[in-house]
């Protein structure tokens, strides 16, 4: 039934446009073509027609359906990246705190103005605000703040 539907169409769309057929009909007269030669060329150039057509209807909807899949996924890509940074946090924030319970130490560097670097190695056991001063072999002293030690 598609088919004969599809056929019935065609058929009304070239009788419709004369710009479908009349320009066979003037190259097949002027260069002397016969009626089987001139209805065989209109023939494979409407077939011609017709595939392309086809082609382009498919295309059409195969971009229809990947762009469907892409606003699928448009739609949830903000909750999946949601979920992923909440997992992170969730899973960063564990192992900070297995961390402290198991009384592992971590350290934080510093630069000073004349550009000396080092870093402080403290855990948090006992956490209390303690104020020491640091000799790092050089002419300065100066205080940091390392709660859980003094």
């Amino acid at each position: 039934m598609f088919f004969l539907t599809a056929l019935g169409v065609g058929f009304l769309h070239t009788l419709v446009g004369p710009d479908h057929y009349v320009p066979f009909i003037v190259i097949g007269r002027a260069r002397r073509w016969g009626l089987g030669r001139t209805m065989l060329l209109t023939f494979v150039c409407g077939l011609g027609h017709v595939l392309s057509s086809v082609v382009l209807g498919l295309l059409g909807i195969a971009a229809g359906v990947a762009l469907a899949e892409v606003q699928g996924w448009e739609a949830s890509r903000g909750a999946w990246a949601g979920w992923a940074l909440f997992l992170f946090g969730l899973a960063y924030t564990a192992w900070g705190v297995w961390r402290a319970l198991r009384g592992r130490k971590h350290g934080h560097a510093h630069l000073h103005p004349d550009g000396t670097l080092h870093k402080h190695a403290h855990g948090h056991a006992n956490a209390h605000p303690a104020v020491h001063e640091h000799f790092h072999g050089g002419e300065h002293a100066h205080p940091h703040e390392h709660p859980g030690e003094h």
